[in-house]
């Protein structure tokens, strides 16, 4: 005659099993959640030096393949090119913050593309250089593409008119990138 072995019986009770697992999940969904956004981490760059970028600013920090990906397809884009250490990317990136908004261009274009130059190679310097004739090495640049090429820039002449405050400068910048929409 077969013998018959006995159902193998655990020595442990699942109970335990199964509250470890929901710790583990509650702890892993605490990291995931309480996570900075990107947008928040730029702010906390930006305000932890002294800025004062809003909460709901319309910055989004992207690589150099992201913006040159969107000139080639002739996306219209205004891009900030900066870095939290230059002194005056810190006192001017809240005014692109307001001014975008006040020009009416966040429904039009919705975000200004960040660029920290810091995380830039030296050759991707010197072909953007090559390709447009800006030197990314001193910031502040702020620049409005249309049609694969640079078609205003913050620097440009009739935005610094002498006598003019910074703010007004941008809120001009602005305007012209509003006007050509």
């Amino acid at each position: 005659m077969a013998k018959r072995y006995k159902k193998l019986q655990p020595k442990l009770k699942p109970l335990p099993f199964i509250v470890m697992g929901a710790i583990l999940a509650v702890f892993i969904l605490l990291i995931v959640f309480l996570r900075d956004t990107p947008q928040q981490r730029l702010e906390k760059q930006f305000n932890s030096v002294g800025a004062d970028l809003a909460s709901d600013h319309v910055l989004e920090e992207v690589k150099l393949s992201v913006v040159l990906g969107k000139i080639e397809k002739n996306e219209k884009i205004v891009v900030f090119f900066g870095t939290p250490t230059c002194s005056v990317c810190v006192q001017e990136v809240g005014f692109y913050n307001s001014e975008f908004k006040e020009a009416g261009l966040k429904e039009k274009l919705q975000k200004i593309y960040y660029v920290n130059v810091t995380k830039l190679t030296e050759n991707q310097t010197d072909k953007f250089f090559e390709d447009y004739g800006v030197d990314l090495t001193t910031t502040p640049n702020l620049l409005y593409f249309e049609n694969d090429e640079i078609s205003l820039s913050r620097n440009d002449e009739q935005f610094n008119l002498e006598g003019t405050k910074t703010r007004g400068q941008i809120h001009s910048f602005f305007i012209g990138v509003y006007n050509k929409q």
